[in-house]
């Protein structure tokens, strides 16, 4: 994404965070700065069903995606244009691994 001021990931099974499309980008960005306490987006590649298109519940309060329809949820992360990249991340106080909904964590990939 060199070519947005603003970029939005979602970290994977292995620990490792992967972007956002740019259209769900923009989307969830708009909702961001209107001060939303949610985005919704569709989109495949998710940590659960990677093939399936599945629709991702991004809460703002505690930086998570939640995957609907299933029982998965997982810690996002927001870089601007104001910061290097790779740093000055708006993020999780305590970044988790995947983890299941009530609390059961998946396996830490380390």
């Amino acid at each position: 994404h060199t070519d947005v001021l603003y970029r939005w990931e979602w970290r994977g099974l292995d620990g490792t965070y992967t972007g956002f499309a740019k259209e769900q980008c923009v989307y969830i960005e708009t909702c961001w700065r209107k001060k939303e306490e949610m985005a919704r987006v569709w989109g495949r590649g998710f940590p659960v069903a990677p093939s399936e298109n599945l629709k991702c519940i991004i809460d703002f309060g505690d930086m998570t995606a939640l995957f609907a329809g299933s029982e998965w949820v997982t810690a996002i992360r927001r870089w601007d244009r104001d910061g290097t990249m790779g740093e000055n991340w708006d993020h999780q106080v305590d970044e988790v691994a995947v983890a299941r909904r009530g609390g059961a964590r998946a396996a830490s990939p380390t």
